[in-house]
C-alpha cells in the first residue's frame, strides 16, 4: 500500500475545481460530510461507472485498491483537518450547493449522496438539465410540440 504516497492536498474551492478538471470523467469528489473528504479516480479503482464505483467501494474498503483510487485529500493541512476539523468555507459551500441542487452549482451529486462530480458531467444528477432549461413548464412544451 502506498500509505497516500503522492496524495494532492486540495486547501481550497478554486484547487478542487481544477483538479477534477483535469480530468472530469474520471475524477470525483468522494464527500463524507464536513471532516473528510477526497477526489478519487474510477479509472484507479478499475471501474467505468458510478454504480461500480459504489459497489467497489463497499466491498473493498480500506483495500490497496481504495487507496490507489486516491489521488486528492479535500481540506487538509499538514496532515492535520483545519480549524475545527471542518472543511474550508469555500469547499462546503460547493458541496451544499450540490446538495441543494442551486441554480448554477458548479458540483452535482453523481445519483448517490456524498459523490459529486462537475455539473456538466454526464452522470451529474438525473434531470438537472431539464431543470436547468426549464423542461415540463407550459411554455417548454409548447416550444417543443412547435419542432415537431
Amino acid at each position: 500500500m502506498r500509505e497516500f504516497e503522492g496524495v494532492r492536498l486540495l486547501e481550497s474551492a478554486d484547487d478542487l475545481l481544477t483538479f477534477i478538471k483535469e480530468d472530469p470523467l474520471d475524477r470525483l469528489l468522494d464527500y463524507r460530510g464536513d471532516r473528510f473528504s477526497t477526489v478519487a479516480s474510477m479509472r484507479a479503482l478499475g471501474v467505468t461507472s458510478m454504480n461500480e464505483y459504489v459497489k467497489a467501494r463497499r466491498t473493498e474498503r480500506d483495500s490497496e485498491r481504495t487507496h490507489d483510487c486516491t489521488l486528492a485529500v479535500v481540506g487538509v493541512k499538514r496532515g492535520i483537518a483545519t480549524k475545527n476539523g471542518e472543511l474550508p468555507q469555500d469547499i462546503m459551500a460547493l458541496c451544499k450547493a450540490a446538495q441543494d441542487l442551486a441554480p448554477g452549482r458548479l458540483l452535482s451529486w453523481a445519483g448517490y449522496e456524498g459523490l459529486c462530480v462537475l455539473a456538466t458531467h454526464p452522470d451529474a444528477e438525473v434531470g438537472e438539465a431539464e431543470w436547468f432549461t426549464g423542461a415540463g413548464t407550459t411554455s417548454s412544451i409548447k416550444e417543443e410540440e412547435h419542432v415537431r
